[in-house]
């Protein structure tokens, strides 16, 4: 992590065209447990427990109502629902202990839900839009984007305890390490069409290092459990980097606007196109789950073996990895 001072450089020669290696399309798919019709969805989450899905979303056009919804996950039952005046819902996470379903909408309000009671435990006003990620990490945090800030707050009470201005314009994407300890942020560069990369000490809330000039806008960053870390934009498709040992892995053509790292970190899905791609830590495309539109979130279960999804045609896709 220390040792970081030449990527911008090494980026030059990747972003130039040289060390492109073409993904490899793979044989086989993941079983396809249930698709199910979903109105105005926009979000999802899985509870810890890998037994239930929650999905967000809502009507733009009629006075900003947001809906909720609880799913199975086994049998894709519809076990709650409501629908909220509030706003409707671009961000949702359980906490770790999934006792807590946590809720941001558009109109700037973050809820804090009882699951078990259905209480709402806390709202906030935190802004004038809602956040388009919320992380829960171990420690009892929580981390959600607003506009050219990070912010991380008490899970239990809401209230803020730091605030991180990566000195930048708009927030694009940002992840944080399953230690809690490292945060990752995609943002536009203060030069027309380029971005920047920046890795934080959240603890120390100090910056580590940043990668900038990188073309183009970037859409989705994520890191791994053993600091591999994956950004995507629409210019130059994916880059896959070793934090460990400072080493460039791949370069993967697809771009994509949401990827993230499996929890044991063993793979990395992205999505592009019509479908939703895995990756394995070299970089190499072993499967596909294919959608019939794109894939506007999606989300993988703590034990690996199965994702939720949701296209642009307002279904919920269940799959099984094994």
């Amino acid at each position: 992590m220390k040792n970081l001072m030449n990527l911008n450089h090494i980026f030059t020669f990747i972003f130039c065209g040289l060390w492109v290696v073409p993904s490899l399309r793979a044989q086989g798919k993941p079983k396809l447990l249930h698709i199910i019709k979903h109105k105005h969805v926009q979000c999802l989450t899985i509870s810890p427990d890998n037994r239930y899905i929650a999905t967000g979303g809502g009507k733009f056009l009629e006075g900003g109502k947001g809906n909720l919804r609880i799913w199975d996950l086994e049998s894709g039952d519809l076990l709650y629902k409501k629908n909220w005046k509030l706003g409707h819902i671009s961000a949702l996470a359980y906490t770790p202990d999934g006792n807590t379903l946590l809720m941001s909408m558009d109109s700037g309000k973050l809820i804090a839900l009882d699951i078990l009671s259905q209480e709402i435990i806390y709202i906030l006003d935190v802004g004038i839009s809602g956040a388009d990620e919320i992380v829960c990490t171990p420690n009892g945090r929580f981390t959600y984007d607003y506009l050219d800030d990070i912010l991380v707050r008490d899970t239990k009470t809401g209230k803020k305890i730091k605030e991180i201005d990566p000195d930048m314009s708009v927030v694009d994407a940002f992840d944080i390490h399953p230690n809690a300890t490292v945060l990752v942020i995609a943002k536009d560069d203060s030069l027309p069409d380029f971005s920047t990369v920046t890795i934080w000490d959240l603890e120390k809330e100090e910056e580590i290092q940043k990668i900038e000039k990188l073309r183009g806008s970037l859409d989705g960053i994520a890191i791994s459990k053993d600091n591999l870390l994956a950004f995507s934009g629409d210019d130059e498709g994916t880059v896959l980097w070793d934090l460990n040992s400072n080493q460039f892995i791949r370069h993967i053509p697809d771009d994509s606007f949401d990827l993230h790292f499996s929890p044991d970190g063993s793979y990395l899905l992205l999505t592009y196109g019509y479908s939703l791609y895995l990756y394995n830590q070299q970089g190499e495309e072993y499967r596909e789950l294919p959608h019939n539109r794109g894939v506007y979130d999606f989300a993988v279960t703590s034990d690996n073996k199965h994702v939720a999804s949701i296209s642009f045609t307002n279904h919920l896709f269940i799959w099984s990895l094994e």
